[in-house]
């Protein structure tokens, strides 16, 4: 069977599984390592995504395959609770081990407007105002069940996604050719698919040290934290994205990323 046909068979477990609060087929679903940013852009491991699965009227529609080895790189949209019917975009990786595909990461965000997510911005649960125990530290992109490449693999990620991130912000269109591959999507802080992404608005600093990396074979997983000041006005936002960068011919290249306010 086609790796393709596969993963879609373990997507629709994974929504069986959902939709009836299975948690033991989702701790089979989930790798050990499994890491997620919800659509409130919180971090979560698997033990704490399990926890909160159940959904009656959880659905997927408009799904994208591509596979890269032993890891697959599925995006679409999904009915999550408390969201319009497929109102939130979804990004998800998973990994082929011993011949079964298991999810290892994932990311939401929801589809809105402007003006919905400027008024979220201005709620006064917003980023550090929260109070969700559940959640991981929102300043930090590391969960504990999450282990991270060893620094030796990372290190060319790390420097790629560098260059890439300051090619992006000075619009050096030639610079995001040579790291984007063909296929790159980006899906935005309002959840709308972006390609080829226009150039950033003008930023006058931007804070996104506190990133982490993971790799299976040769896809590299980038999450990372976003603090921006805008101009004019000065005004704020913060954001996790996440990066999948896949090698070719000894260089690695992303082909999609998906960004999430916090909120």
């Amino acid at each position: 069977m086609p790796f393709e046909r596969q993963v879609t068979d373990a997507e629709a477990a994974r929504t069986q599984a959902k939709r009836t609060g299975d948690r033991a087929k989702l701790d089979q679903l989930f790798t050990p390592d499994f890491i997620k940013i919800n659509r409130f852009g919180r971090l979560l491991g698997k033990r704490q995504t399990i926890a909160l699965a159940r959904n009656p009227n959880y659905a997927i529609e408009d799904v994208g395959v591509h596979v890269y080895g032993d890891v697959a790189v599925v995006s679409g949209r999904e009915s999550d609770e408390g969201e319009a019917a497929g109102g939130v975009r979804f990004l998800r990786v998973w990994a082929r081990d011993e011949g079964r595909w298991r999810e290892w990461a994932e990311q939401e965000t929801r589809i809105t407007s402007e003006i919905e997510a400027e008024r979220l911005v201005r709620s006064p649960n917003h980023a550090a105002g929260t109070n969700h125990e559940q959640y991981e530290d929102v300043r930090s992109n590391h969960v504990s069940e999450a282990a991270e490449a060893p620094e030796t693999v990372a290190r060319d990620i790390r420097a790629a996604e560098k260059e890439y991130r300051l090619a992006e912000r000075s619009g050096n269109a030639a610079m995001l050719d040579r790291f984007r591959a063909p296929e790159f999507v980006l899906v935005d802080l309002l959840g709308a698919i972006v390609s080829p992404p226009a150039r950033q608005p003008a930023i006058k600093s931007v804070v996104d040290e506190d990133s982490s990396v993971r790799v299976r074979g040769p896809v590299g997983l980038v999450v990372a934290r976003v603090e921006r000041t805008k101009l004019p006005g000065g005004a704020t936002d913060q954001f996790r994205y996440s990066g999948i960068w896949v090698q070719r011919a000894g260089q690695w290249r992303i082909v999609a990323e998906q960004q999430t306010p916090i909120s």
